[in-house]
């Protein structure tokens, strides 16, 4: 009979970063297709990101308080000519308001384990009505 035994450290049981998830909405509406940052508010460390989906996401990110930057660019219903090509293109902004993204002061704390951290945002810079 043969019996095999494998250290531990092979199965993969060492330290594991922490998750961070959660739901994001704007004015109530939930982000459809957007992205999330979390950067380091002291500078060390390392910067996390990922997709938002149907307003949800989830990621791994490393413990400590973290700088949170959330966007969702939205076409605004006009068309742009970039580089004069005569190809038509939507033109999109950010709907997310500055103080949530390039001038965000707003910071979640990152623990061990599964963190939970929803956020609901209101001051669309674009009407959502019909994203509903």
């Amino acid at each position: 009979m043969l019996v095999l035994v494998t250290p531990l450290f092979l199965l993969g049981c060492g330290t594991r970063k922490p998750v961070v998830e959660g739901l994001i909405t704007l004015d109530g509406i939930p982000v459809r297709k957007g992205a999330i940052q979390l950067i380091p508010a002291d500078g060390k460390g390392q910067t996390a990101g990922t997709g938002v989906v149907d307003g949800r996401y989830r990621m791994e990110a490393s413990p400590g308080t973290m700088k949170v930057i959330v966007n969702w660019p939205q076409a605004n219903g006009k068309m742009l000519d970039p580089g004069g090509s005569g190809q038509m293109i939507d033109r999109y902004v950010e709907t997310v308001p500055p103080k949530y993204n390039e001038k965000s002061e707003l910071t979640v704390t990152v623990k061990p384990g599964v963190n939970v951290a929803d956020f609901a945002f209101e001051g669309s810079t674009l009407d959502l009505k019909g994203n509903k």
